[in-house]
């Protein structure tokens, strides 16, 4: 089953070179309703393999959240090295 997509021209656009142009397109609103339809299956199929550690590109997860749980795993390690020196310095 081949799918294709088709954009509107919304003018042309220089290439690198600065001399020739190209046409530039803008997704039809088909276009986007395919996109949304294709992420909504591959978070379907992909969502349930990745843990609970995996926080980039997912649905209700954001890069804040990601450095919250750093921060808090960082902070449980400090906590834990810093009563077993406590420990073993009241010990001698």
């Amino acid at each position: 089953m081949a799918v294709t997509t088709h954009t509107s021209p919304a003018g042309l656009h220089p290439k690198a070179d600065g001399k020739s142009l190209r046409p530039l397109g803008i997704p039809t609103f088909e276009d986007k309703v395919l996109q949304r339809a294709v992420t909504m299956i591959l978070e379907a199929v992909y969502e349930q393999d990745l843990m609970n550690c995996s926080y980039g590109f997912r649905p209700k997860r954001s890069a804040h959240q990601a450095l919250l749980a750093l921060w808090e795993g960082i902070g449980l390690l400090a906590a834990g090295w810093w009563k077993s020196t406590s420990v073993d310095s009241s010990i001698t």
